[in-house]
């Protein structure tokens, strides 16, 4: 018998870059047969964000839970007081995020191939963002510390690439982020731990990534050679158009130099 390979296309395994917009789609639509626990926690924050009381959120959602054909009364009740406890930690997600990348954190990436650069700083972006997201005064100290990416490699290369990733590669690359130095797997595997600078710096800035848009299409890559910043149009090579041509005349001086 087969072993059924998870899908990286559920959504369990996507990132929510707009929480808002979610929420909005998954209440304009008949509730479904198994309603999650991510998604009694994302309308909560929903209804939280527009002004309600504790009270009368968990009222809407023990009305939402009723129209669904599995509805547990008692299952359910435990479910949305938990919910409701975790909608409290973090504010709404919306899509007027900017999210900063500092010339520090740059230069630590630079020495991983474009691939690597890009994905490493997609999870930066996003573990950033959920730094942000936090109501608690506590987590928006100024001073530089690791903080945790909640989501496997896995799940991150495919909402970065739209496409999967096996297991045996996902290891490969988190062993490059991890000699980076800006990357750190944890001890329990579950995640990572990211070495964030200061979210208030407006100083040291390299490039601001508007989360509204594609992720991926605002990174600012850098030649590998040179180490200028560079306009990535192809994938055939990483380097920029006067390194580009540097190599391309060395390479056929030494293929005349060889063959005759």
């Amino acid at each position: 018998m087969k072993s059924i390979k998870p899908s990286y296309g559920t959504k369990a395994n996507r990132i929510i870059l707009n929480e808002k917009a979610e929420a909005e789609e998954i209440l304009s639509q008949p509730p479904a047969k198994y309603i999650s626990f991510q998604t009694l926690i994302l309308i909560s924050k929903y209804y939280f964000n527009k002004g309600y009381k504790t009270k009368h959120v968990k009222k809407l959602l023990l009305e939402y839970c009723n129209s669904s054909p599995d509805f547990n009364l008692v299952l359910r009740e435990k479910a949305i007081g938990n919910a409701l406890k975790k909608a409290r930690l973090t504010s709404l997600k919306s899509d007027d995020y900017r999210i900063p990348v500092t010339n520090e954190e740059v230069k630590k990436l630079k020495v991983l191939s474009h691939i690597d650069y890009g994905i490493a700083v997609y999870m930066l972006v996003i573990a950033k963002m959920k730094k942000l997201e936090s109501v608690g005064s506590r987590s928006k100290r100024p001073r530089s510390f690791f903080i945790f990416f909640g989501y496997d490699i896995k799940t991150a290369y495919y909402n970065a690439m739209k496409k999967t990733i096996s297991t045996k590669n996902a290891y490969a690359m988190s062993r490059r982020f991890t000699k980076s130095g800006l990357i750190e797997p944890t001890q329990e595997g579950r995640g990572h731990k990211i070495l964030c600078a200061d979210l208030r710096n407006t100083k040291d800035i390299a490039f601001v990534v508007d989360i509204s848009k594609n992720i991926l299409d605002q990174i600012v890559y850098y030649c590998e050679q040179c180490g200028s910043p560079i306009e990535k149009k192809s994938k055939m090579h990483d380097l920029c158009d006067k390194c580009y041509k540097e190599k391309r005349l060395a390479d056929k001086r030494d293929y005349w130099n060889n063959n005759y």
